[in-house]
């Protein structure tokens, strides 16, 4: 699920790239990619905190910071 957060947001980006000229569709595909990112962040917060009482799973965190 991690891989494919991360892979959506790089084909978001890439159209957004193709996308220029159009600032509608731009505007519209820039709010996608943060959102997709600010999800990844959150889950790598909740999934390498280890000081808040959760269970932290490093394999999911290892996963977000080589996908960044």
């Amino acid at each position: 699920m991690v891989e494919e957060i991360l892979d959506t947001r790089l084909m978001v980006k890439r159209c957004m790239s193709q996308y220029k000229s159009d600032k509608g569709l731009h505007k519209l595909l820039h709010a996608r990619q943060l959102g997709l990112k600010l999800i990844a962040n959150v889950t790598f917060g909740y999934a390498a905190a280890n000081f808040s009482g959760r269970m932290p799973c490093v394999e999911v965190s290892i996963t977000l910071i080589a996908g960044l």
